[in-house]
């Protein structure tokens, strides 16, 4: 039988039990099963760009949305330990620092924490777009329009959900669509089917999704 504690997967066979996720004081499950060991891990999440969409293979686009996501409130409902990182290394801080040395890290593009909308919209007006009626438009005056593809894991959901409000409080005309684990990687992995989604950064996939 499979134990779920600490949101993992405790599969038991015989007199072996091994998992990842922490035992919690509430535990009910078999006496024999403790916590061998705990360390701590780093998972980065980000907003990844489908760089194929019209609007988003420009770097002033891709800038612009850049500073207009708050990630103040997107760590607000992922786990409790979460923060933000201002620089896009693909690595925490410290990490980053250790492998990349201060003055390499120095020179890297440093992107606000917090929504700056005034640098968002320089951005998008050096690229030649433009508000009309409230809504953004592209150099053509067509309106620019974007799709949230979600996959539906709690924190992630909850991540995109919070970049897609912001961005259509910002103008952008958003779909949002939430789907299956199933759905989600046959659509972002295979078929490259969304525009932006909110989704681990290296997760050890041979794929552009893991690192753009």
């Amino acid at each position: 039988r499979a134990i779920k504690e600490g949101g993992s997967i405790i599969k038991k066979q015989d007199k072996l039990d091994l998992g990842r996720g922490l035992l919690k004081s509430s535990f009910t499950g078999p006496d024999h099963l403790q916590n061998i060991t705990e360390s701590r891990s780093v998972q980065l999440r980000k907003v990844a760009f489908n760089h194929t969409n019209e609007h988003l293979q420009k770097r002033k686009v891709r800038q612009a949305l850049a500073h207009l996501i708050d990630w103040n409130s997107i760590i607000a409902n992922q786990e409790p330990q979460a923060a933000a990182v201002p620089k896009q290394t693909g690595m925490g801080k410290r990490m980053a620092k250790q492998w990349l040395g201060d003055e390499l890290y120095g020179k890297m593009a440093d992107y606000p924490i917090t929504a700056d909308p005034e640098g968002a919209t320089k951005y998008l007006n050096e690229a030649g777009y433009s508000k009309q009626g409230g809504e953004w438009v592209d150099p053509d005056g067509k309106t620019v329009s974007f799709n949230m593809l979600s996959i539906n894991w709690g924190a992630f959901t909850k991540g995109a959900r919070t970049v897609n409000s912001q961005m259509n409080q910002f103008g952008f005309d958003m779909n949002f669509e939430g789907v299956s684990g199933g759905v989600y990687y046959k659509r972002a992995r295979n078929q490259m089917d969304y525009d932006l989604t909110f989704f681990f950064h290296n997760n050890f996939l041979n794929h552009p999704i893991s690192y753009f």
